[in-house]
């Protein structure tokens, strides 16, 4: 029992060393270098230039009643462009900006 012990425990330190590398693995940089611009009179765009994750434009819109709503422009992968634009009953767009996620 004794010896199917040690060598059990052997077997584990030897598979640990060989699969764990010294240092820990640093999770990616989330995106960055992000701008955004405005797009016509009723839309916007965002982009980030580095980093791991996902990156869109939220557009604030507003109607003839002085009400908004944000309109979020869909997911992109870093390096790519999320556009979003303010139509219908909210066609007046207002600020705008950029929201990310990390990996």
């Amino acid at each position: 029992m004794t010896r199917k012990l040690a060598v059990t425990i052997a077997g584990l330190a030897a598979f640990g060393a060989l699969t764990l590398p010294g240092t820990a693995n640093a999770d990616p940089a989330p995106p960055g270098g992000c701008t955004t611009w405005a797009v016509g009179s009723d839309g916007a765009g965002a982009r980030c230039q580095y980093g791991a994750g996902w990156v869109r434009v939220v557009v604030e819109c507003w109607n003839d009643y002085n009400k908004k709503i944000n309109d979020p422009g869909p997911w992109v992968g870093v390096g790519r462009t999320s556009y979003s634009y303010c139509d219908g009953s909210y066609p007046y767009r207002g600020s705008y900006r950029v929201e990310t996620r990390s990996l």
